[in-house]
């Protein structure tokens, strides 16, 4: 009986290490698709401004800068 207790704590000992190794590499890569987005975002601001303003773009970069 107490065999089954500590196989049991192990598997889940190792669930919970797998578990916690994909949620890290899952933040990594959403930080990694936000800094890209940032960055798109930010050139097509600093491209709207050497244009004639599109109001699209105007609306989409404002609408982001409320909700930095």
């Amino acid at each position: 009986m107490n065999t089954r207790i500590w196989i049991t704590r192990i598997i889940m000992g190792l669930i919970s290490l797998f578990q916690a190794t994909s949620l890290r590499d899952r933040y990594y890569t959403l930080q990694e698709r936000n800094t890209i987005l940032e960055t798109a975002i930010d050139d097509i601001a600093r491209i709207n401004t050497n244009t004639d303003n599109n109001k699209l773009i105007k609306g989409i970069t404002d609408r982001i800068q409320h909700h930095e």
